[in-house]
């Protein structure tokens, strides 16, 4: 009996202590994903800001209407649009999107915040649209109460 007892004992300690590991090396490993993660979202906001600047053909920090939809005229844009998992339906809002506070340019920032979350997923695409329409339509009501109320 004292035997069983103590072969029980050291089965469980020798349980615990590989539990205990497995358990560490999950942590470190979550850890580990959460660096990379974090890692890879620097990398991809560096490219954005390279990205950004080779597309400002006048260096002004700023893309307008016009000089964006030159650019994805072109061929290495539709490229590397279509390998981001944007297709031409997506591409004709794009503009809109980007310009989160409707002034008709795109600056670096709002440039790169559009990107980062078009990439999050793909409804986030039609809330992102629909944000911007229900932004628009505010401004027009304020613009008209405005004109009724002068």
């Amino acid at each position: 009996v004292f035997m069983l007892f103590i072969n029980v004992v050291v089965m469980n300690l020798m349980t615990g202590v590989v539990i205990d590991n497995v358990l560490e090396f999950t942590r470190m490993d979550a850890t580990s994903a959460a660096a990379r993660e974090q890692k890879a979202r620097k990398e991809a906001l560096k490219s954005l800001r390279k990205l950004f600047r080779l597309m400002d053909p006048d260096h002004d920090g700023t893309l307008v209407k016009e000089e964006f939809h030159w650019l994805l005229s072109q061929e290495e844009v539709q490229h590397r649009l279509e390998t981001g998992g944007l297709g031409d339906s997506d591409v004709a809002h794009l503009f809109q999107i980007l310009d989160a506070d409707n002034s008709g340019t795109v600056s670096i920032g709002e440039f790169c915040d559009g990107v980062q979350n078009w990439r999050e997923e793909a409804t986030h695409h039609s809330i992102l649209l629909m944000q911007n329409s229900v932004w628009n339509a505010c401004n027009s009501v304020n613009q008209e109460i405005d004109k009724v109320g002068s």
